[in-house]
Order: C-alpha cells, then structure tokens, then sequence
C-alpha cells in the first residue's frame, strides 16, 4: 500500500563552511544520535564541522586544520555503542 501522506523537502538553505569544499559526508559525529555534517574545504585547508540540532537544523561550524594533503575519510565503530564508551563515526586525516 502507498503512503497516503506526500513527503517533501524543506526549502534550501545553504550553509557556511571553509573555502572550496570538496567532500561532504553526514554522520552522528558525537554520538548523540543527530546527524551532523562534515566537509573537507581544499582551498582552506580544513575540516568544517557543523552539529545537529533537535529542530532538524544544525549549529555553527567549527573549523579544524588538516594540513596537506587532505585525505577524505569518515570512519566509524559499532563497537563504542556496544559499551557505551561513545563509537560513532569520527573524522580522520
């Protein structure tokens, strides 16, 4: 049977990060079961990390320097949910 309710997209709405992003990747970065969202920025040099809120929306980003080069890798372990010591997918460089 097909969904009676019609499910749509929010209107776009851009978001800040560093200079010349080149990778994007979503994830529960701190465990707190929000997807947040990381982006690798090629001309800055940097990661920018943006949070997600309750409402669906995400906080302010912070920037972390990656150096060069940059590589584009989001890791994550089931592992840390198992325990209870955190887990969740972190940035690596």
């Amino acid at each position: 049977m097909l969904l009676a309710r019609r499910r749509t997209f929010g209107a776009k709405r851009d978001i800040a990060t560093g200079s010349n992003p080149v990778f994007v990747a979503i994830g529960d970065l701190n465990g707190d079961g929000r997807s947040d969202v990381v982006a690798v920025n090629s001309n800055s040099n940097s990661a920018s990390v943006l949070l997600g809120d309750s409402n669906g929306t995400f906080g302010a980003k912070t920037d972390y320097g990656t150096g060069e080069p940059q590589f584009h890798c989001i890791g994550g372990s089931e592992r840390g949910r198992e325990t209870g010591t955190g887990g969740g997918e972190q940035l690596l460089q």
